[in-house]
């Protein structure tokens, strides 16, 4: 699917995760953990993406605990390098958020992770179609020269397995 888009980035592709399965309780929002099912719904997520080559994508992930162990299994089953950029404005960030954050990042492919609804609302935003990821669920998109097209490249949905 193929749409038209305003922006002004170069061409790029962003590979947006949704965290993983969190607790429901923790000291703080911040804190919450990833559940025994969360986990394997990550590993699961990451073995989905070992046929795209993420080698050169820059990382960016929410600094909040669930994003950060989301991170780590899928870094970890993929051999990526383990460094990723916390991003604290991922975490309670909305649709303008985003944009700022890929702008910023215009020039490289990207690996976002972070929470809903604003991750979810990028994404429809670009495509000009809702897209509602639920935890552990990713999507690749290609942004053309020019940000003329936005395409899906990927999309992995927990519920497909």
């Amino acid at each position: 699917m193929t749409v038209a888009c305003t922006l002004s980035w170069a061409e790029m592709r962003i590979l947006f995760v949704r965290h993983s399965d969190a607790a429901q309780f923790a000291a703080s929002d911040f804190e919450r953990p990833l559940t025994d099912i969360g986990k394997e719904h990550a590993r699961r997520a990451a073995d989905k993406l070992r046929d795209i080559d993420l080698k050169d994508f820059l990382s960016l992930v929410s600094p909040a605990l669930r994003t950060l162990e989301t991170w780590n299994i899928i870094s970890s089953y993929l051999h990526l390098d383990d460094a990723c950029q916390q991003v604290a404005e991922l975490y309670n960030a909305d649709l303008e958020s985003y944009f700022e954050i890929i702008e910023n990042n215009r020039f490289a492919n990207l690996i976002i992770i972070g929470h809903n609804p604003a991750i979810s609302q990028t994404i429809s935003s670009l495509l000009d179609q809702r897209i509602d990821l639920a935890p552990s669920e990713w999507v690749l998109l290609e942004i053309d020269e020019n940000s003329a097209n936005v395409k899906v490249l990927n999309l992995y949905q927990v519920k497909e397995n």
